[in-house]
């Protein structure tokens, strides 16, 4: 039998990896694409990062890949973060219009810089549960700070597209 020889985790890894995998191709075939559809693929993706994160911190295994992608995908926020806190210098008028509705903006820039900075010193020194901590903190803050700006356009797109389907129906 296939999985004879497999443990548990190596099964629901590759149960999780199968069901985010079909959802993901189920949803990008179809036709209209909600941001909702993807909340189902959740559940499988966490299983599967818990896991890899739980072998980094305690068994040793994917040192060297999860250090790189720590410190590209940082130094990526770093650069971003340093980016968006010039932005405002340069007079742009529809970007002054926009940035001003948005008064976490320079908070939630000078947030990400520091965390980017512990980030990276954290994954070169190989500090394995100070790097997972700021990765929570980063989805934290991400969370938080999209979930202002996008839920307003789910919202509203979930909306529009409610009248639009009750005024064919008519």
């Amino acid at each position: 039998m296939i999985f004879e020889t497999d443990t548990i985790q190596e099964k629901i890894l590759l149960f999780s990896t199968i069901w985010a995998g079909f959802i993901f191709l189920l949803f990008s075939v179809a036709s209209t694409k909600l941001p909702t559809y993807i909340l189902p693929m959740m559940p499988p993706l966490a299983l599967i990062c818990g896991s890899l994160w739980f072998e980094y911190i305690l068994g040793n295994k994917y040192s060297k890949p999860i250090k790189w992608t720590s410190i590209w995908l940082f130094g990526a926020i770093l650069i971003s973060g340093i980016v968006a806190l010039i932005l405002p210098l340069i007079k742009i008028e529809a970007l002054l219009i926009y940035l001003s509705n948005m008064n976490f903006y320079v908070p939630s820039a000078v947030i990400l810089i520091v965390l980017s900075i512990f980030a990276i010193i954290f994954a070169l020194k190989n500090k394995r549960i100070l790097l997972f901590s700021c990765y929570i903190i980063l989805s934290f803050s991400a969370i938080t700070i999209s979930t202002t700006s996008v839920f307003d356009f789910m919202v509203s797109f979930g909306q529009d597209e409610l009248m639009e389907f009750a005024n064919i129906a008519k």
